[in-house]
């Protein structure tokens, strides 16, 4: 005849769920320590992913209303240029020249701005410029934009859910030495009487 499927093992987690004489009030506090966390880390991961993704989206598109491309123009023919950086792909060749555009209050702003190999002093390029006509970078856009925001999302769920598994190791060693202390009491009121029976 075959057996009936065993209970759970006593280590497993449901165990601390069952009323038992040997369950302690820490094992309860733990299982709800747990189940708090594993909650914790699925909604709170989620929200905080789609949080950051929101505010990265937010960013972004506040970058794209406050940079402008204006025309600026080339102060020396285009000169080659070869790039070996980590933002760039190695031994990329590109071409640039200083540039020369003016700045909504009427200044005129200098910078350096990637053109073709063809383009001589005189022509003219655009450049990416804030409000305030600085040259800054162009600001991401399309499937750029979106995979850098999933990419905060990811990254900002991931720290949060980290952040709950220290916490949640912290309070289980917690408990952990109060268990051990309790046992090492237990075993001092017990030793004596115990020692005694033992011819």
């Amino acid at each position: 005849m075959q057996r009936a499927a065993k209970d759970p093992e006593p280590g497993g987690w449901r165990w601390r769920w069952r009323p038992s004489p040997l369950r302690r009030r820490s094992d309860v506090v733990e299982a709800w320590v747990l189940l708090t966390a594993a909650l914790l880390m699925v909604a709170g991961g989620l929200i905080t992913g789609l949080v950051m993704f929101r505010v990265s989206q937010d960013a972004a598109q506040d970058q794209r209303d406050s940079r402008h491309q204006v025309t600026a123009v080339l102060t020396e023919d285009a000169r080659h240029h070869r790039s070996d950086t980590v933002y760039s792909a190695p031994n990329t060749e590109y071409d640039w020249a200083r540039v020369r555009w003016e700045a909504p209050d009427g200044t005129e702003r200098e910078g350096t701005a990637r053109v073709s190999e063809d383009s001589r002093k005189g022509s003219t390029a655009q450049v990416w410029t804030d409000d305030d006509g600085r040259q800054v970078v162009e600001p991401p856009a399309g499937a750029l934009a979106v995979l850098q925001s999933a990419l905060w999302g990811l990254l900002s769920a991931g720290v949060f859910v980290s952040l709950v598994l220290l916490l949640t190791r912290a309070v289980r060693a917690v408990l952990d030495r109060q268990r051990a202390a309790q046992w090492e009491r237990a075993w001092a009121e017990v030793e004596p009487r115990w020692r005694r029976k033992t011819p």
